[in-house]
């Protein structure tokens, strides 16, 4: 019988175990890196779609003429003429939409507090009346969904208003409402008055009410926050800096856009480093809203 194991039996045994502890340790190695790499990839696949989405829902109640891209405070153009990656910053005045959600008036149900529509035939050069507005709660509006350190200025946009993207207020205060975008408006009843004290010089029988501007930023691009800001009214004369600021996403190494007509596609690009195998992740996605 047999009683011990020969030197080459040995010798066998200990090259298997290396080659096996070899390989074994490198498998290992590729599974705990595809487990990271899926993490990674899945976090900034989460993280740049909601960004997106608290981006593209905003920019759905837009009014889409007033849209902007700036590069600086005193250089921006219409979102549609744009091109190239100079222009980092995307701007728009969003449509109120909590005014269609109306507010509780005490009897257990919602009442909306403006009509979007103008009668014509009530209405004087520095005041308009908005028939079925409950313009009596209608600063609940600014109440529920903005700072109050917001100017009580409302804007009015009519529908078929088609000047140029200056008017809309980015350019400074709005004096006048002698050929403007913007008509800075005071509510109160079913009276909407100039709150300029001048006279209207273009009116339609539809609009839309506003009360902020949005502005979706890469502030720091060494750091990559990208910010929404918002609460600000740029026909008050203010900028996205007086607005509050919520940070969307980190890590963010580019925030592109460019719009065809009324259709405007946003992309976001993220990266990650992975400090243990020194690998790097990203993601790049993007949505199109019209």
């Amino acid at each position: 019988m047999k009683r011990a194991f020969t030197l080459l039996e040995v010798v066998i045994v200990i090259v298997i175990m290396g080659i096996m502890s070899k390989f074994g340790a490198e498998m290992m190695m590729q599974a705990y890196e595809n487990y990271l790499f899926s993490t990674y990839q899945n976090r900034l696949q989460v993280n740049s779609e909601a960004a997106l989405v608290q981006i593209t829902n905003r920019l759905q109640h837009r009014i889409k003429a007033s849209t902007i891209a700036r590069k600086s405070a005193a250089d921006y153009i219409a979102v549609g003429q744009a091109s190239g990656t100079d222009y980092k910053v995307l701007e728009w005045i969003g449509k109120d939409i909590g005014g269609w959600y109306g507010i509780n008036n005490g009897a257990g149900f919602n009442q909306p507090t403006w009509s979007g529509v103008i009668d014509l035939d009530g209405s004087s050069a520095t005041k308009l009346i908005s028939p079925m507005t409950n313009g009596t709660n209608v600063d609940n509006i600014v109440k529920r969904e903005s700072a109050s350190s917001v100017s009580n200025t409302y804007s009015i946009f009519f529908v078929d208003d088609t000047l140029n993207i200056d008017t809309f207020g980015w350019n400074g205060k709005v004096t006048s409402q002698q050929n403007v975008a913007a008509h800075r408006v005071k509510i109160k009843g079913n009276v909407i008055t100039s709150a300029t004290g001048t006279n209207f010089s273009r009116v339609s029988e539809y609009y839309n009410l506003a009360y902020t501007a949005f502005a979706v930023v890469v502030d720091d691009p060494n750091v990559g926050d990208l910010s929404l800001y918002y609460n600000y009214q740029p026909w008050n004369g203010q900028t996205y800096s007086d607005g509050k600021k919520a940070l969307l996403m980190q890590n963010v190494d580019s925030f592109k856009f460019v719009a065809t007509g009324d259709m405007l596609k946003v992309q976001v690009c993220v990266d990650d480093t992975n400090s243990f195998s020194g690998g790097e992740y990203a993601v790049c996605k993007e949505k199109t809203v019209y």
